[in-house]
């Protein structure tokens, strides 16, 4: 705007003199027609007006103006994508029924397999639970100990609470060969009201669990003879009253077989013989093994 203001003042003076000059002429120009004279400068001033004013026209850059920058548009932006929230709805959960558990009344040997010539390795007591992992076609359950231990438990004495259809059946591994053996030694003699009772001790030092017994007694200086048969192994005191009971002797376990007797006289001096006789089954049935021993008494 200062720039325009000062071209304008120029041009105002411009004219002033071009006025001036027409109208005060110098003494030697020639001179003109005073109508002509005002007629030319007329002229004049109304050319150099226009081209001032063309020059000033608002808007129209000068070559003494630089144009006003252009400003960049903003860029357009582009709509951020909309996610959309997929909802998967959650699987229904089915509840897992409770494992079945075996409870017995009564001591149960467990075993490697479902019979009792196989290894014993562990028992489920009295009052304790087991839980049932499968089963065989007849009455043996394949549980978990509560040690941990899985192995095969007799069903006889067993309480089952919780759904067995589902159960998977287990085939057993073969049968093992078992390895009968024990040792026995004599104990002691007791005397009951009008008979004697002999006493021996017995270890099982094989693998196979001894459930029977026969103890064959001879007086080999006298002659006397006696036999007893049981399906438990029972201890007596020195009156023949007995002590403990156990219904089998299984691998590494000691008991106790006797025999009763009636003898006329002392045995102190006779040489007395014991046969004892073992099985792997009650009634004396399975696999049997027989040994014996003299003693001096």
């Amino acid at each position: 705007m200062k720039t325009k203001s000062i071209k304008l003042v120029s041009l105002l003076g411009i004219v002033i003199f071009i006025s001036s000059a027409c109208f005060f002429p110098a003494s030697n120009a020639v001179q003109l027609d005073p109508a002509a004279q005002t007629v030319s400068a007329q002229t004049v001033v109304a050319a150099i007006v226009q081209t001032q004013l063309a020059e000033l026209t608002i808007g129209a850059p000068t070559p003494h103006q630089t144009a006003p920058a252009t400003l960049p548009e903003a860029p357009t932006q582009s709509p951020e994508p909309t996610s959309t929230l997929t909802l998967t709805p959650e699987p229904s959960l089915t509840p897992t029924p409770p494992k079945p558990i075996i409870i017995v009344s009564k001591n149960t040997n467990c075993r490697t397999g479902n019979a009792k010539n196989y290894d014993y390795v562990g028992a489920l007591l009295t009052g304790e639970q087991a839980e049932i992992i499968a089963r065989d076609s007849g009455n043996y359950w394949y549980v978990r100990l509560p040690s941990g231990t899985p192995c095969w438990l007799w069903g006889e004495y067993a309480t089952i609470t919780g759904d067995t259809s589902q159960l998977p059946v287990f085939t057993p591994p073969p049968s093992p060969t078992p390895s009968p053996d024990f040792a026995f030694s004599y104990k002691s003699m007791g005397v009951g009201p009008g008979y004697q009772c002999f006493m021996v001790d017995v270890k099982n030092t094989g693998s196979l669990t001894w459930e029977s017994f026969t103890l064959n007694f001879h007086d080999l200086t006298h002659g006397d003879t006696a036999s007893s048969t049981g399906n438990a192994f029972i201890a007596y005191d020195q009156w023949c009253a007995a002590t403990e009971s156990r219904p089998n002797l299984m691998p590494g376990e000691t008991g106790t077989a006797s025999v009763k007797t009636t003898l006329a006289h002392n045995p102190a001096g006779d040489n007395l013989e014991f046969t004892l006789k073992l099985c792997s089954m009650d009634g004396l049935a399975g696999t049997c093994l027989t040994k014996t021993i003299t003693i001096t008494y």
